[in-house]
């Protein structure tokens, strides 16, 4: 049996764009009801595909009102299938009232995933973030209401302290943790200050230690990694996300979203006014051998690692010098040795270089 899809909604629409964001997002109070109606015609398109995971990501999708959220729930129920192992919501922080939680279960998620970026003020400050007022007792309330909750964090600012994010995790006890190095995109209020001299980053050794202490802490609190930016409680992994890092079937709905199903890659323009014509839509079927190098690079981001074929284990087995300072090979399953994930970029492109000589990868 071909397993089910993955079903990834996009909202971008926010009240405020962050200093460091380079997602498809534009500055909105609220989503306009033109975009749900394109939304629920592009979900058409796909009528009858079984899909075990929703994942309505942005944006900021907790701006759409109870009454969008369950209209469009409603509608990926009609097009996908009712039976969804994982629904996940994005929200942030200032959009958790009792009442909101309690719309967002109405409308069929259980799992619920908030963008808290940093519990220190000065670190927040940096990014161009704001805490809302009571942001701990929000959390606790959606801590009551949702059995499996995710906090989203940034590491990578100068000078940053970790005092403040142990404290509040552990007030907080979410069940999953996303810690992202800072990425720093061009165009972005960010890149303009760094490149001004206004504000520096910390240098890569200094980054690479904040890794491994913030992996170390979350090791001791019971939050283990599986992804390279990813830990869990255990059972409390990301079914959607393991899709991408799997690379199974997923459908991608909304501006900028991108899909994948039979070896064809799918992505949506990013430009809101093209997305409303149906335009812009771009599409690409794969050979076997990028399919092949797309999985064992998103496999390497894990902590189990990839199953490697027959051809690449010889591939492997030929380059044993060079790889064992690197990675551990068990069997047919290869992974990156764990104190090195923090430079597995560069370890994953050698990798593949040496699999598959004839791409220039």
């Amino acid at each position: 049996m071909s397993p089910k899809h993955g079903l990834y909604i996009h909202i971008p629409f926010c009240r405020a764009k962050c200093d460091y964001c380079d997602f498809c997002s534009i500055k909105s109070a609220h989503v306009p009801s033109w975009y749900l109606e394109k939304l629920s015609l592009e979900m058409k398109e796909y009528e009858g595909i079984q899909i075990d995971t929703l994942y309505v990501g942005g944006g900021t999708p907790s701006l759409l009102s109870p009454d969008q959220l369950l209209s469009l729930t409603e509608h990926v129920r009609r097009c996908f299938g009712k039976e969804w192992v994982e629904a996940t919501l994005e929200a942030n922080p200032e959009d958790l009232t009792e009442e909101s939680l309690i719309a967002f279960r109405k409308a069929g998620f259980n799992r619920l995933s908030v963008g808290v970026q940093s519990f220190d003020e000065k670190k927040k400050n940096f990014l161009g973030r704001r805490s809302p007022d009571h942001l701990i007792v929000r959390l606790l309330k959606a801590r009551e209401v949702f059995e499996n909750l995710s906090l989203d964090l940034i590491f990578g600012v100068p000078g940053e302290s970790f005092d403040a994010e142990w404290e509040h995790l552990d007030k907080v006890s979410p069940d999953h943790v996303s810690w992202y190095n800072l990425k720093i995109e061009k165009g972005t209020p960010l890149y303009r200050d760094l490149s001004a001299g206004k504000k520096r980053l910390p240098d890569d050794d200094e980054q690479a230690d904040s890794y491994a202490l913030i992996c170390e802490g979350l090791r001791r609190r019971g939050w283990l990694r599986y992804e390279i930016s990813n830990f869990a409680r255990s059972g409390f992994e990301s079914n959607h996300n393991l899709k991408y890092w799997h690379f199974t079937p997923y459908i991608g709905c909304g501006a900028s979203a991108a899909g994948f199903a039979a070896g064809l890659m799918m992505q949506n323009s990013s430009d809101l006014s093209l997305y409303r014509k149906g335009k812009g839509k771009s599409r690409r079927l794969l050979t076997s051998g990028e399919e092949r190098e797309i999985q064992i690079m998103m496999g390497l981001r894990l902590e189990k690692g990839v199953i490697l074929k027959d051809k690449e284990l010889k591939a492997v087995h030929s380059a044993t010098e060079e790889m064992r300072p690197f990675f551990l090979l068990e069997g047919k399953t290869l992974k990156i040795r764990p104190e090195l994930f923090f430079v597995s970029n560069s370890l994953i492109l050698r990798l593949l270089e040496i699999i598959f000589p004839e791409k220039k990868i």
